[in-house]
């Protein structure tokens, strides 16, 4: 299937400052994380479990 979406990798040093960085760049628009799967927490192991075995794609948000 094809779209008009681009794919880029974008590797980083971790730490608090870099993560800094990656929040500027999301809030200047420049970075726009795919969010594939949006859990409540007691649903996160079996979400995990789908995550390694690669059945979702994009970040995982686990509600609170």
């Amino acid at each position: 299937r094809f779209t008009d979406r681009r794919a880029g990798l974008l590797m980083v040093l971790q730490g608090p400052d870099q993560l800094a960085t990656l929040l500027d760049m999301v809030d200047d628009g420049r970075l726009t994380p795919v969010v594939g799967e949006v859990v409540s927490l007691d649903c996160s192991p079996q979400a995990l479990i789908d995550m390694g075995a690669r059945k979702t794609a994009g970040k995982l948000v686990v509600l609170t």
